[in-house]
Order: structure tokens, then C-alpha cells, then sequence
């Protein structure tokens, strides 16, 4: 019920302040900021409810958010092609081609350094893991 009542408070705010991010550095700020929560709430709510009148509010609600991510989704793949095909460099977004380079390798003059790679893995499932006291521990 509490997710609920985000995902309409956020569906407000995109209606209303949207903002359509200019470049890739923008997008993939506006995505860790605000946009991979809307992922992970509807991560969250896609088994439903079992008092049927929520499960199909919630399935309403999945179905607007997941329109408005598919719609920023499609405007962050035309931002990243158009970045790609430039060339572009920035210091806001990291290739992972370039990971070891410029973040390990200086990391392990200082001492031994552990990359754990998991390859494909969104924001949105990121955040679950690093919240999960279970995951830290583990590592």
C-alpha cells in the first residue's frame, strides 16, 4: 500500500515536472536520482495483492508507470546512441570498457582490490541488493 501511494505521487510528479533530460550524463543522473525507483516499485508490486480490488489498482498503476518508463527508456537508448556515435567523454559516465583503467588499476597501487562484475545487472535490482542487510553481509 505504501508503494502505491509513492507510484501515484510520482506519476503526479512526471506529469507535472518532467524534465526531459538533454544529454547522457543528465539521463543517467535523472535515472539513479528518481527513474530507477519507479523501476523497483514496479519490480515490487507485479504479483499483485490478494484482496483482488488492490491487485487490480496496482496492476492500473504498473501499467501508467511502466508507459512512462518505456517512454524515458526509449529517450535514454536515442540519448546513449547519439553519445556513443559522437565518441563522447565524460567524467559523469563511465564506459565499462574503461572500469579497469580508470578505477582499478589505481585502486590496486594502494593495496589488493576485489571487482565483483554482475554483468547486466539494473539500477533498480542494484538498490534491492545494497538495502538487503543479507547481501552486505554475505560479501
Amino acid at each position: 500500500m505504501v508503494l502505491a501511494r509513492i507510484w501515484i505521487r510520482w506519476l503526479g510528479l512526471q506529469q507535472q515536472t518532467a524534465p526531459s533530460p538533454r544529454s547522457l550524463p543528465e539521463a543517467a543522473d535523472l535515472y539513479q536520482r528518481d527513474r530507477a525507483f519507479a523501476d523497483v516499485a514496479r519490480l515490487s508490486l507485479r504479483h499483485g495483492d490478494p484482496v483482488r480490488e488492490l491487485s487490480e489498482s496496482y496492476s492500473l498503476l504498473a501499467t501508467e508507470v511502466q508507459r512512462i518508463r518505456e517512454a524515458q527508456s526509449q529517450k535514454f537508448a536515442e540519448l546513449l546512441a547519439d553519445w556513443t556515435q559522437a565518441g563522447s567523454r565524460s567524467t559523469d559516465v563511465l564506459p565499462v570498457e574503461n572500469i579497469l583503467d580508470e578505477i582499478v588499476a589505481p585502486l590496486v597501487v594502494a593495496g589488493n582490490v576485489l571487482l565483483i562484475v554482475m554483468d547486466g545487472m539494473s539500477v533498480a535490482v542494484c538498490r534491492e541488493l545494497l538495502a538487503s542487510n543479507e547481501f552486505l553481509f554475505r560479501l
